[in-house]
């Protein structure tokens, strides 16, 4: 009987230990995705400037911001 005890406490050891770490590897995927979206942003953003400033533009046009 002791040693179906010992095993029991184990399994719920073992579960709560997975429970804790899955959670913790969901909250930094999440974290992961948001960090994501900025950086596309950024890019995005970056991209855009940078083919406004290889166009080109004619002597005396002024600069467009």
């Amino acid at each position: 009987m002791l040693w179906v005890l010992v095993w029991l406490v184990l399994a719920l050891a073992a579960a709560g230990v997975f429970f804790l770490l899955g959670r913790d590897l969901w909250r930094k995927a999440r974290a992961l995705t948001r960090e994501l979206g900025v950086a596309t942003d950024r890019l995005t953003e970056v991209t855009d400037r940078l083919a406004e400033l290889s166009e080109p533009r004619r002597p005396g046009e002024p600069n467009r911001r």
